[in-house]
């Protein structure tokens, strides 16, 4: 950044009032992080703290309480205002609100309802299919918070960005906020993602002795971790692309600004999806390996 503004200062170099402001930060940060960990230790037992699936399940919901059907209408709400609307970037703040919201409600509600409805009604007889949904669905269930927010933050940070576009300071500053949010949100799937593996580990072992095969869990695997990271590129990336090809047809933006965005937008859930299926197969699968030797 400091290349790019053309400021000749060191970027080692940080004025003291940094030093003053970060340690009031963390002063007022830490006091509350331990006070909220203090009371949830208070409020639950040792077996609740031992055994996670005893601890009350959260009710809470970030979504908007809607029928799951009903986030179809609003994802394609979006897609209506973005076609209809002129193509101005200050116009697209709302139906890129409107997108996330609606991005987010498919992931969480709408699918995980259609893939449970498939599962039980149509997959049956499809071995792999059937666990691979079904371990989908749980996991878009399970990281709802995340999604939800992830899906803002993606659409609305990627917005904030091009409409600062003209003002070189700004916009570097906000397009290195969105890698720094993308990134974060993307390593807290991620680790989401460990914990309910962890969790499936002795369903899967079960699967296993009931007559499951290695090269079943590994399509499996492959099919679940594809399907939860490529819904969230791809139901995000369609506003993205939407509002991108407008503006790039109206000479708004650059065809390189639009690779620049797409390869931030895409790269960090590809990396996170990949490291994810790696923690699958050491945790999982090299175990069931081991076993095999030994049998």
């Amino acid at each position: 950044m400091y290349l790019f503004l053309h400021i000749p200062a060191s970027p080692f170099f940080q004025p003291l009032h940094c030093f003053l402001y970060t340690g009031l930060f963390f002063l007022i940060l830490i006091p509350v992080i331990l006070l909220l960990d203090a009371g949830f230790v208070y409020r639950h037992n040792i077996a609740d703290l031992l055994h996670q699936d005893h601890i009350k399940k959260d009710t809470t919901v970030v979504m908007l309480h809607l029928p799951s059907t009903a986030y179809i209408i609003v994802a394609l709400l979006a897609i209506i205002m973005f076609l209809t609307m002129p193509i101005s970037i200050e116009n697209y703040a709302m139906p890129c609100l409107i997108g996330a919201l609606g991005c987010a409600g498919l992931l969480v509600k709408t699918i995980p309802h259609l893939l449970k409805k498939l599962t039980s009604q149509r997959m049956i007889n499809h071995k792999i299919a059937l666990v691979s949904m079904s371990f989908l669905s749980d996991a878009l269930t399970k990281a709802k918070h995340i999604i939800t927010i992830y899906c803002i933050t993606t659409l609305m940070m990627i917005h904030m960005m091009i409409s600062m576009k003209d003002a070189l300071r700004e916009s570097l500053v906000a397009a290195h906020a969105y890698v720094v949010a993308s990134l974060l949100l993307s390593v807290s799937l991620m680790y989401l993602y460990r914990s309910l593996i962890l969790k499936r580990k002795m369903a899967i072992i079960n699967l296993y002795k009931v007559g499951y095969m290695l090269d079943q869990f590994k399509k499996i695997i492959k099919q679940e971790v594809v399907g939860f990271f490529g819904l969230l590129i791809a139901l995000s990336g369609l506003y993205i692309i939407i509002m991108l090809l407008l503006l790039l047809m109206n000479h708004t933006i650059s065809l390189s600004f639009v690779m620049i965005v797409m390869v931030t937008n895409i790269l960090p859930p590809v990396i996170m999806a990949l490291m994810t299926w790696r923690y699958y197969r050491q945790s999982i699968i090299a175990e069931l390996e081991e076993g095999v030797k030994d049998e």
